[in-house]
């Protein structure tokens, strides 16, 4: 006796393909980037129809981050005791030898240190709102404000300082 039609037999082979790498390395995990996705639309707004709206797009978003998270990350954290989505920054190299190392702050700001190539350490914040991204030099004066303008990015307004 059959049940089921082809589709539902080929949907239920395609889930529980997704779940044998789960199974086979018997971690649950923290489901680190499925949760950084949700606290993206908790946070997204006070108003539940914003939220709403946000959290349409993004569940496509969690389905995959979901996937991933069980199938590759949290496995990741099992055997290595870190998870990957859980970085401290990022470490990006210029084409004269210096570097800048950007963390999150987790509140809309990145921490930026940049090195020189002579060896000169520069440490500012970029925060981000609706409109743009605005630089704060160490001392948290303003350095400079870049928008989007006309779809491009845009320089509007910036004040020169002696490095």
């Amino acid at each position: 006796m059959r049940t089921g039609t082809a589709a539902s037999r080929v949907l239920a082979t395609i889930v529980l393909t997704g779940f044998i790498p789960v199974a086979s390395v018997g971690c649950f995990g923290p489901f680190e980037l499925t949760t950084k996705i949700y606290r993206f639309v908790d946070d997204s707004s006070d108003d539940k129809w914003v939220k709403w709206i946000v959290f349409l797009p993004m569940s496509f978003f969690m389905s995959g981050a979901a996937l991933l998270d069980g199938a590759v990350f949290n496995s990741v954290e099992f055997w290595t005791g870190e998870n990957p989505v859980n970085s401290t920054g990022v470490t990006v190299e210029g084409p004269n030898g210096e570097t800048a190392h950007l963390t999150p702050l987790g509140d809309g700001r990145i921490d930026v240190v940049v090195i020189g190539a002579a060896g000169g350490e520069h440490h500012l914040t970029l925060t981000r709102d609706d409109r743009g991204v605005t630089a704060f030099d160490a001392a948290g004066q303003f350095l400079a404000r870049g928008e989007i303008v006309d779809g491009e990015p845009v320089l509007v307004r910036s004040v020169v300082r002696p490095l």
